[in-house]
Parts: C-alpha cells; structure tokens; sequence
C-alpha cells in the first residue's frame, strides 16, 4: 500500500492532475495504525526514486468516508472493503482489475512466501507489480473520478 501510494504519487505529480488528487495510503487491520513501514522496503524504493512514508495508518470509517476510490490490493483489503462497505462513500476497485490479462490479481506479500525465498528477492515482483497497475489505474483515473 505504501508502494502503490508512492508510485501514483509520482505519476500524478508529472501530470494535469497535480494537486487535484490526494493519493492515502492505510492498511486494514488495527496494527497497522502508526506501525513503522518495513525498513528494508524503503530502501529498495528508495533506489528506485520513491520515498515511503515511514509509518503505515490504520483504514478507519473517517478516511474510508472521505475517499473517492479505494484501490485494494490483495485478498484482505477486498474483504475489509466489502465488510465496511457502508463507510466507503467512493468507488472501490482492486488494482488486479488494472494488470495484464493473466497476471496474478493481487500484489505478492513479501512476508507471505516461501521460506527459502528472502523478502528482498520478492521486492523487484511486488515493485513492478504495483507500478504496472498504477500506471493502467493512472490512465484511467479521468472516468472513475469525474
């Protein structure tokens, strides 16, 4: 989430939509509410020229009320949209709606994985993941929020 917070971000930032869009990153259980964002991701977004917030926040009705897309990004948040549904004042879409035909739907989880393989080595995939979805999400983004 973070991830995808950033590279929207940035992709807004380079275009008419500058300042007209506020891009809020938050997770959906109550530990992720003030919960430093994993170190070693913000390095490795970090060579790749995003910048992290440095700690996560917590999806509550007051920022599910004010937005109008929530974009989830895997299994979990879908549930916790259609569970809080009546919070959510927007449209709610999954970023697998935007990613190439046969792809996986959701973004990897890199404490979800196979136990020989390292987090690290998860972050290239989750990274291009997302910036492959939020550039299709970016291009569409005119007709889901007028």
């Amino acid at each position: 989430s973070p991830i995808a917070r950033e590279v929207m971000r940035s992709l807004l930032e380079k275009s008419d939509l500058a300042g007209k869009v506020i891009v809020f990153s938050a997770g959906v259980t109550k530990a992720y509410e003030d919960c430093p964002i994993d170190q070693r991701i913000q390095e490795f977004c970090h060579l790749l020229g995003y910048r992290l917030q440095t700690n996560s926040r917590f999806a509550n009705p007051s920022i599910l009320g004010k937005a109008d897309l929530v974009v989830t990004l895997d299994h979990e948040s879908e549930e916790f949209s259609r569970v809080r549904k009546q919070a959510i004042q927007g449209e709610t879409r999954p970023l697998g709606v935007f990613m190439a035909p046969g792809c996986e739907p959701y973004v990897p989880d890199p404490f979800d994985r196979d136990e020989e393989l390292s987090a690290e080595e998860c972050y290239d995939k989750i990274v291009s993941s997302i910036e492959f979805g939020c550039s299709k999400l970016f291009s569409a983004l005119p007709t889901l929020i007028c």
